[in-house]
């Protein structure tokens, strides 16, 4: 398939993700009131500083000055996800939502895969820890991804997103995690990850 591989559009990317056997979700809309580039150039990440004194620390998870792992985006939902060590969460794609995650507990190994550049790339991981260099991982649209909460002394993982669209399930796709997230690359071995 044929496209502008850094924008693609929204049907573009629909169209590649039925063709690769993901299936959309079916979600009951919600009631109301209720840095550093990896193997594409625009799956960054940002690393976070603790600025620590006697009384505690802090860490920025936001500036707007961080154009190159916010593209200027507006943040729209921020949520938390849970995981189980050992637990597999993936594969998720999105054709117009960007996610940004950050461990807010435990750890896991963020595996991505970027569908829009067939052959050009193969899988990047980086492990998210919430006790040592924070980071927050930009990761765009049309880019597979899914992790797995690694053994960690805080036990399950607590993954913040801050993304850029309100999640009602008709912007996501998925893909079981053990099947390859695309037919240019080998299944993801998910348990041959570190424990940290």
């Amino acid at each position: 398939m044929e496209m502008d591989e850094t924008n693609p559009s929204k049907k573009e990317l629909i169209d590649l993700f039925e063709t690769l056997g993901y299936n959309g979700l079916e979600y009951d809309k919600p009631i109301a009131n209720a840095g550093q580039s990896f193997g594409s150039s625009d799956i960054v990440s940002h690393t976070s500083r603790w600025h620590l004194d006697r009384r505690g620390g802090l860490v920025e998870l936001y500036r707007r000055s961080w154009a190159g792992i916010w593209h200027e985006e507006k943040m729209r939902q921020c949520y938390i996800s849970t995981t189980h060590q050992g637990v597999v969460k993936g594969w998720h794609v999105h054709p117009e939502q960007t996610d940004r995650f950050f461990a807010v507990r435990g750890a896991v190994m963020l595996v991505m895969a970027d569908l829009r550049r067939e052959h050009k790339s193969g899988y990047v991981s980086i492990v998210l820890d919430s006790r040592r260099a924070h980071r927050t991982v930009l990761v765009p649209p049309g880019v597979a991804h899914g992790w797995v909460a690694l053994e960690h002394a805080d036990g399950e993982a607590w993954i913040l997103n801050m993304c850029s669209h309100e999640y009602d399930g008709t912007g996501e796709f998925r893909k079981p995690a053990m099947e390859a997230p695309c037919h240019w690359l080998p299944p993801y071995d998910w348990f041959k990850v570190p424990s940290v």
